[in-house]
Order: structure tokens, then C-alpha cells, then sequence
């Protein structure tokens, strides 16, 4: 036991444990009602230029790619957040009990490994629950007005022939869908419009096409 309360009072692993017990909190009031789960949420406004480029604000496409690859915008960010910052502290605690004492300098350069090996794990432990946010959002929306033919504008990122959200405005709440553009190597980018052209798949996606 002891080892395990100096494991996680060392300089590097104290900053993660702290940061657990605020997103500890942070759910336990939030299953007790008294925030909504997405009360500290924030939505992350990140656009590129059509080109391809960095445009104004915006980020590389190979940076997108990452985000793309953590589930970020398909699952609340608080719960990526909340994930990954277990997993850092996991690590921390576990090669601190494992290894034994570590120089402040040693923990900081083993911070590199940790975060790369803590965001392949984020990914995926996230990656079921990104299927049950994309179906809640297509049981929510879709279901409930005909969306083939409708006008939409995208609102992830990016859409391509493997995913991507987009939004049809109907004069109330809007309708978010998830879609996909043909396998003709055809990018859409945020804010771009487009039309459904095809009926949701078994997987709750549509198919649109940019005008």
C-alpha cells in the first residue's frame, strides 16, 4: 500500500491524480443530475481550406487525420479527456510500482511514451462508445423527417467516402446525420452544402453528394 501512495504522490504521477479526482467529480455530479454531461463540454472549431493547406485557423490535414483517429468530435470531449488522463495516470503509477524511483528529469522524458501509448488506448477504449454516440445521434435526428433529397451542410471536420456528420436545417431543432461522400476520392469539408442522394445504410449513414 505504501507503494502505491508513494507511487501516486511522485512529482510527475501527483499532477495526473489530481487531475482524476476533478474528472471523478466532475461524473459524480454528473450521474447525481446536477450538471448535464456535456455542461463543460466544448465544441472544437477546427477548418481547413478546400486545397488541402492549413488555411486561416486551420490545421494540416495530417493533424486532422489524428483527430480523426482519437474520436474527437464523434465522442464528447469530456470523455476523451477523462480517458486519457486515467490511462496516463495508470501508467505513471503502475512503472513508478514497477520500475521503482524515478529523477524528476527520467519522469518528464518518459512522458513522451506514456502520452503516445495513453492515446492508443483512448482510442481504443473510446471506439464503442463512438458507435453508441453515432447511433443515439441517428436514432434522435433522422428517424423522425424524410432526409433523402434534403439540403444539408457538413459540420465534422471533414466527409469522405468512409465518414463524416452533417446537418439539415428544418425551421426547428436541426437534424444531425451521419454520412459519407461516394468512393470517387470526393472531400467535403466543414460548412461545405451538399444534398442526401441515397437512403441510410444498415449503419445509419447516408450517402451525400457537395453541389
Amino acid at each position: 500500500m505504501s507503494e502505491f501512495i508513494d507511487a501516486i504522490l511522485s512529482p510527475i504521477n501527483f499532477a495526473f491524480t489530481v487531475l482524476l479526482g476533478c474528472f471523478l467529480f466532475y461524473w459524480a455530479i454528473v450521474m447525481i443530475g446536477a450538471v448535464d454531461m456535456d455542461a463543460f463540454d466544448v465544441d472544437l472549431d477546427i477548418d481547413t481550406d478546400v486545397d488541402g493547406g492549413a488555411g486561416s485557423g486551420g490545421l494540416p490535414d495530417t493533424m486532422l487525420g489524428v483527430f480523426k483517429f482519437l474520436n474527437v468530435g464523434e465522442v464528447p470531449l469530456m470523455i476523451l479527456l477523462s480517458v486519457f488522463v486515467l490511462m496516463m495516470w495508470a501508467l505513471g503509477v503502475l512503472s513508478h510500482m514497477l520500475i521503482g524511483v524515478w529523477s524528476v528529469g527520467v519522469q518528464l522524458l518518459a512522458l513522451i511514451p506514456m502520452t503516445i501509448v495513453a492515446l492508443l488506448l483512448t482510442k481504443v477504449l473510446t471506439q464503442p462508445v463512438r458507435r453508441i454516440f453515432a447511433r443515439l445521434d441517428q436514432d434522435a435526428s433522422a428517424g423522425s423527417v424524410a432526409v433523402l433529397g434534403q439540403r444539408c451542410h457538413v459540420i465534422s471536420v471533414t466527409a469522405d467516402h468512409r465518414h463524416g456528420q452533417a446537418q439539415i436545417e428544418t425551421g426547428a431543432a436541426p437534424i444531425k446525420i451521419n454520412v459519407k461522400t461516394p468512393a470517387d476520392g470526393v472531400i467535403l469539408r466543414r460548412g461545405d452544402e451538399a444534398v442526401v442522394v441515397t437512403d441510410r445504410d444498415d449503419k445509419g449513414v447516408y450517402i451525400i453528394r457537395g453541389f
